[in-house]
C-alpha cells in the first residue's frame, strides 16, 4: 500500500476532490472462488471509502455501457478479495 498526496475527481469537474489516503496500482489478480481472473488499474482509499479507478484513454458516453459495468464490478470484488476490506465504488479515470 503506498500512501499518495494525489486526489480523486468523480462526476463533473466543479465537483469537489477527494484527497488519496493510499492506493494501490496494477493488482493483476486470480480468485478461484470467483472464477475471475483480472488486471484492476487502481484502488483507491479516500475518506468515502475504497473505490476501483477503471483507466480509460478514450472520452466515452456520460453513462457507461453494461460491460464496463460488469467489468468494474468483477474487479471490485477481485480487489475486496485481495484488500480484505468492501470496494464502495468505481471511478473511471484517465491517464
Amino acid at each position: 500500500m503506498k500512501s499518495s498526496t494525489r486526489w480523486a475527481r468523480e462526476g463533473r469537474p466543479s465537483e469537489a476532490k477527494e484527497r488519496i489516503k493510499a492506493k494501490w496500482g496494477k493488482l493483476h489478480i486470480a480468485s478461484e472462488r470467483l472464477g475471475l481472473i483480472g488486471v484492476v488499474d487502481e484502488v483507491v482509499e479516500t475518506e468515502k471509502g475504497l473505490a476501483v479507478v477503471e483507466m480509460k484513454r478514450a472520452k466515452g458516453p456520460k453513462k457507461p455501457s453494461a460491460g464496463h459495468v460488469y467489468q468494474a464490478a468483477a474487479y471490485a470484488m477481485l480487489a475486496e478479495e485481495v484488500i480484505g476490506r468492501p470496494v464502495k465504488r468505481a471511478i473511471k479515470g484517465t491517464p
